[in-house]
C-alpha cells in the first residue's frame, strides 16, 4: 500500500464565497485542491509503486465530509476507485448554496466587516482580503468552512445515491465513531 496525504486550503482560505469579483471565488478552493491532488496521484503514483486504478480515498469526521464531497464532484470522476467515510455527519445533504444562501451571505458580510474589507465592490473586497494579515483572518471569530453548491465542483444540494444526480460510483465503506461532532 502506498499512502499519499495531501494539503488543501481550509476555512476562509478554502471556502469563503465572494460575489461579483470578476474572478472565480466560488468558495470551493479546498475541494478544488483535493481534486488537483487526486489528478496528481493519477499522473504520478506509478513512480511510487502505486496503481492509479486502485486509488482509495478516505477520511474521518471533516475528512469524511471531504470524501462525501468528492463522491458528488463531477471533476473528481475517474480520479479514485473506492472511498471510505468514517463519521460523515451527513452522508447526503449540503446545506449551503452559492450566492443565495442567507447563511453564506451573513458569514461573508461578517468576515468583510470584521476585516474592514466591506466595500460593496467584490474586486475591491477580494484585493483587501488578499492584503489582510493571514494570521489575523484566522482570529476574527467567523470562518467559512463548508463546501457550497457552486455548479462546478458541487452541482446539487444532495448526494443522490439513487441514480437521480451525479455521484462517482465506487465501492464504499462507511462507519461511524461514537460522539463524532459532539462538543
Amino acid at each position: 500500500m502506498v499512502v499519499v496525504t495531501i494539503n488543501y486550503r481550509l476555512n476562509d482560505f478554502g471556502y469563503l464565497v465572494l460575489n461579483n469579483t470578476g474572478e472565480p471565488t466560488n468558495g470551493n478552493y479546498g475541494l478544488s485542491d483535493q481534486v488537483t491532488a487526486l489528478a496528481w496521484v493519477q499522473a504520478n503514483i506509478k513512480a511510487f509503486g502505486g496503481d492509479p486504478s486502485l486509488v482509495t480515498i478516505f477520511g474521518q469526521s471533516a475528512g469524511a465530509g471531504s470524501v462525501r464531497a468528492l463522491l458528488s464532484s463531477p471533476p473528481a470522476s475517474g480520479l479514485f476507485s473506492a472511498a471510505i467515510l468514517q463519521s460523515s455527519l451527513s452522508l447526503t445533504s449540503y446545506t449551503h448554496y452559492l450566492s443565495t444562501d442567507q447563511e453564506i451571505i451573513m458569514q461573508t458580510n461578517t468576515i468583510l466587516n470584521k476585516t474592514g474589507c466591506a466595500s460593496g465592490n467584490g474586486a475591491d473586497e477580494l484585493a483587501c482580503l488578499r492584503a489582510y494579515n493571514a494570521s489575523g483572518l484566522l482570529t476574527i471569530g467567523t470562518t467559512a468552512s463548508q463546501v457550497v453548491v457552486d455548479g462546478t465542483y458541487i452541482t446539487s444540494n444532495e448526494s443522490s445515491f439513487n441514480g437521480t444526480g451525479h455521484v462517482n460510483k465506487v465501492p464504499l465503506l462507511i462507519g461511524n465513531m461514537r460522539d463524532d461532532g459532539a462538543p
